[in-house]
């Protein structure tokens, strides 16, 4: 008998990470055929915002991908550093604003995490929240306002995205799981990857809430003073 539990998981992880991937570098590849055939010097600069937002989504992708195998195999090592709550509310709305699933959308700033202080790891963090802010805005129709916000519980801090929209009962039983995506067999670790880094790594929890009376909010609570060593996830 062999146990090859592990070389599956790398498997999956290796086909969402390269379908999500492939699926980029293809509009890539349809924006510089059309800069390819174009001499009007205005119309190639206006491009310029969707190239750089492309290649910024490859960057991304291939370091989420490499975080998460390193948390998979344990050896992630994570970077303690102070935390302005409201600084990495802004960044989310700088990074995410201009990428094409914000289009006709609101991205909005909640002023309560101005001078809430915490330790964590901010690239982790980020990575988080940008995957639960991405999947807000994919769940919300033209003129939707997906709202961030950061409140103090004292020894805690608590970082919330909400939006309008529901998440139907049978997505909501199998979100957390490794591969489940709403949008193909091919993805979904976004919300698994939550799971891992603010749990395990983080020392925090994920959680969500979602139904008609208010819709849907994301939850990472989290320790303001970091006291946790990595964990294997369930």
């Amino acid at each position: 008998m062999i146990d090859i539990s592990n070389e599956k998981r790398r498997n999956a992880l290796e086909r969402v990470f390269f379908h999500d991937v492939l699926n980029v570098v293809g509009s890539l590849h349809g924006i510089s055929s059309v800069l390819a055939e174009n001499n009007d010097f205005k119309e190639i600069k206006g491009f310029t915002p969707h190239l750089q937002a492309i290649t910024d989504e490859i960057t991304l992708q291939i370091k989420e991908f490499r975080q998460l195998s390193s948390a998979e195999k344990e050896d992630l090592q994570v970077k303690i550093s102070i935390i302005d709550a409201m600084l990495v509310l802004q960044q989310l709305k700088r990074t995410f604003m201009p990428h094409p699933i914000f289009k006709d959308k609101i991205l909005a700033v909640d002023i309560r995490a101005e001078k809430l202080i915490h330790l964590s790891d901010s690239s982790l963090l980020s990575r988080i929240l940008g995957n639960v802010v991405k999947n807000a805005a994919e769940a919300s129709v033209a003129g939707g306002k997906i709202s961030i916000s950061c409140n103090d519980l004292g020894d805690k801090v608590l970082y919330q995205v909400h939006h309008v929209g529901v998440i139907s009962r049978n997505v909501q039983m199998q979100i957390f799981l490794r591969s489940f995506s709403t949008h193909s067999s091919n993805r979904g670790l976004g919300t698994y990857s939550m799971k891992l880094f603010g749990k395990n790594y983080l020392g925090g929890k994920v959680c969500f809430k979602s139904d008609e009376a208010t819709g849907t909010t994301f939850y990472l609570e989290l320790p303001k003073e970091y006291q946790m060593k990595a964990k294997r996830a369930n």
